[in-house]
């Protein structure tokens, strides 16, 4: 049986931002106990936690858009797992999600025990969770909260999986240039809303959002949720298309375009030196390294903090990457680059690409009856990996 208990961790604008606890039926797990006891005889243990994020491009989504056999797995090895929402893009940006990553972290260090207790008197969960040990995932753009909080969480999660996830490379052409997206509906609309909002639509969007629903249906608008079908259709991908990406979760009109311009600059007589001297593979990934060196010189110091890529070192928790390599909506490239960077620093680090699949691959929606198979296949270790991380990290303090 598994126990499900909703909180509010955090409070803006009016919106209750929130998250769901699952917790195993109590069996003999490998925890560590409390000092919580209840009616004074009942010592509960504490368990580590499976922190997650939800996909859905930054614009969609909400905690319950979650890979059930993730859940499943983490429960089984007796950890509590824990889905979170976060505010999404228009009007919010990645310095309100990293907000929330910090807010959520405090709550679950300070509060979350305490309120579960409270809501339950005379019927006590099976278990706490640990105050100090916590791992964290996301899948697509979860990916991004889940990497910030390996960066600026407290507690420090003590490990991270990614699962074809977003924020491995920001600077990749995936994000800034322009191009016509493949394997999507070809009708996108122009997202009028979002992308060339009137001072009504700009109206219409506050508060703002941190749940977005999946469901949706073009001929029947949702009134609590202006542009809901273009913010789980059809944004994401305009804004891949436009090279806007960036400038809309930075809040910085026109980032994109100035990290292309920075790249470029000087490119012939870059491009000149390198096959003057070679005409190898070597001499193009160089001229590759440049560019992208120029373009994280021109990334603006106030958001640098929110670029994942360039905050990494050695200190960074253990890694597991999973990727499809036919990946049309996340390029597997962003994994196959921070796989190289923390391997670069020492990082302990292990990168799955499933080759051929596309997104979301293990999801029933996308392979049917294929999809416990495929999870076995490319994702059968990531809970394991898990667990030797947390036994790491006890036997470390």
């Amino acid at each position: 049986m598994v126990h499900k208990y909703t909180f509010t961790y955090s409070q803006v604008r009016n919106i209750d931002i929130k998250l769901d606890l699952y917790l195993p039926e109590q069996k003999n797990a490998n925890s560590e106990p409390t000092d919580a006891s209840v009616s004074g005889s009942q010592t509960l243990i504490s368990i580590p936690s499976l922190v997650f994020f939800h996909g859905g491009g930054l614009t969609a989504g909400n905690r319950e858009l979650l890979p059930d056999l993730l859940r499943d797995e983490v429960l089984a090895a007796s950890f509590a797992f824990i889905s979170a929402d976060y505010r999404l893009l228009f009007p919010f940006s990645a310095r309100h999600i990293h907000q929330d990553v910090i807010n959520l972290f405090k709550f679950l260090s300070n509060s979350l025990n305490k309120e579960l207790l409270a809501q339950n008197p005379t019927n006590p969960p099976p278990y706490l969770i640990s105050e100090k040990i916590f791992t964290v995932a996301g899948a697509s753009a979860g990916a991004y909260p889940a990497r910030l909080a390996a960066l600026y969480a407290s507690p420090r999660p003590c490990a991270i999986f990614s699962l074809y996830g977003i924020g491995g490379d920001l600077l990749s052409p995936f994000y800034v240039h322009q191009a016509p997206m493949t394997g999507w509906e070809s009708n996108l609309g122009n997202n009028k809303i979002f992308l060339a909002p009137t001072a009504k639509d700009k109206e219409s969007l506050l508060p703002g959002i941190s749940e977005c629903p999946m469901e949706v249906d073009p001929d029947i608008p949702n009134p609590a949720i202006p542009g809901h079908y273009e913010r789980v259709r059809t944004l994401y991908v305009k804004m891949l298309e436009s090279g806007t990406y960036l400038d809309h979760l930075m809040d910085y009109p026109g980032l994109g375009e100035m990290l292309l311009q920075a790249g470029m600059k000087d490119q012939r007589v870059d491009s000149s030196s390198s096959t003057s001297s070679s005409g190898s593979n070597s001499s193009s990934t160089e001229a590759q390294r440049k560019k992208k060196q120029k373009m994280e010189a021109a990334i603006p110091q106030e958001i640098r903090y929110l670029f994942p890529q360039l905050n990494i070192d050695s200190s960074f928790p253990p890694t597991y990457l999973v990727h499809g390599t036919n990946d049309k909506a996340v390029d597997c490239r962003e994994s196959k680059e921070m796989a190289k960077r923390l391997c670069e620093l020492g990082v302990k680090c292990e990168i799955v690409l499933a080759g051929g699949l596309g997104h979301a691959f293990d999801l029933p929606k996308v392979s049917g009856a294929l999809g416990r198979v495929l999870w076995e296949r490319y994702l059968g270790e990531v809970v394991p990996f898990l667990q030797k991380c947390v036994r790491m990290h006890k036997e470390k303090e």
